[in-house]
């Protein structure tokens, strides 16, 4: 889905971000990850998230390990860590699993969530302007620093969002 986004959007910059703990990562050359390299706009890169949060509104969230105690971890992590990342340098988030039949730029707005069926939003694409999006990062960061469940597996991303 990326590559698709990589070729309707060829002025923008396409990062793919994993956490990891380790201070220097290999990228291993699947096919998969050859496939999106071949694409001169999609960067690979990794974080560790403890230095990614440092002096943040994150960082004490983090520095408790609430994310490594939870049931849903890899989840939990991401949804925290996508709406910390447009908290940090804005722009648009998709779910590995999105497809855009359309241009970013015809969108042509800064700051928007997924709305589905039912009238709930949805975190799988996000939009926040680095200024006018920081009001509502600033929000969900403070909800997720109060609120964090471990054991429930939308909470901390789709219904803390809506």
């Amino acid at each position: 889905m990326y590559t698709l986004i990589a070729r309707m959007n060829p002025d923008y910059d396409i990062y793919l971000l994993f956490s990891t703990n380790e201070s220097h990562v290999d990228l291993e050359l699947t096919p998969l990850v050859e496939a999106l390299l071949s694409y001169s706009n999609i960067n690979v890169r990794y974080f560790n998230m403890y230095e990614y949060a440092e002096g943040t509104p994150l960082q004490e969230f983090i520095n408790s390990n609430q994310l490594l105690q939870s049931k849903f971890e890899k989840v939990h992590t991401s949804d925290a860590m996508r709406v910390f990342t447009l908290y940090k340098y804005g722009g648009v988030y998709f779910d590995l699993d999105v497809l855009s039949l359309l241009p970013l730029r015809v969108l042509n707005r800064k700051n928007f969530a997924c709305l589905e069926q039912n009238n709930r939003f949805q975190n799988c694409i996000l939009a926040m302007d680095l200024k006018e999006g920081r009001n509502f990062s600033s929000q969900y960061l403070e909800l997720l620093n109060k609120n964090y469940d471990r054991n429930a597996w939308a909470s901390n991303g789709p219904i803390m969002i809506s």
